[in-house]
């Protein structure tokens, strides 16, 4: 009886040793199929990139060509403009001399009319009066009779008195 259990063990030992053989062996076909996969993958990957490569350096290609033919253009376009410019130059900065010449003298006549003297304001005659009176650049002024301050200024004469008669009541 011994001897059959030891039987007994001995083959569940070689079955579990067989059992655990085939495991390994389906590991180690699942693994190379697996790598095999990868493989395959891999070189499709690779035959993939190096066309979408060769597309890439083709397109660079042709996009170099066009740059060059842009530049091409881009230069004789600036040479174009750049000789109209040379060209309306010379007229225009003449153009802008006499307008320089003519402003400059606008502006000294201005210079003398805010210079020259003004005449001496009038004073009210009673203290509630306004004394509208214009200055040397055209503004309206409402100074007031009582306080000497001024409480209307403008440009439009009628406004200024306006106010005033309004306050005034």
């Amino acid at each position: 009886m011994l001897e059959r259990i030891r039987n007994k063990q001995r083959i569940i030992f070689n079955v579990t040793v067989g059992l655990l053989c085939v495991g390994l062996l389906i590991v180690g076909v699942v693994l190379s199929y697996s790598n095999y996969l990868t493989s395959v993958q891999m070189q499709q990957t690779q035959s993939m990139l190096k066309f979408q490569i060769d597309a890439l350096n083709r397109t660079n290609s042709e996009l170099q060509e066009y740059n060059f033919q842009l530049k091409s253009q881009l230069d004789t376009l600036q040479n174009q403009i750049q000789n109209q410019i040379q060209m309306k130059f010379q007229s225009q900065l003449e153009s802008m001399k006499n307008n320089l010449t003519m402003t400059q003298s606008k502006l000294n006549a201005l210079e003398l009319q805010l210079n020259a003297p003004q005449p001496s304001k009038p004073q009210p005659i009673e203290p509630f009066n306004y004394l509208v009176y214009s200055n040397a650049s055209g503004s309206y002024i409402a100074e007031n009779g009582l306080t000497s301050s001024i409480d209307y200024f403008g440009n439009s004469a009628t406004k200024v008195c306006q106010s005033c008669k309004n306050r005034a009541g």
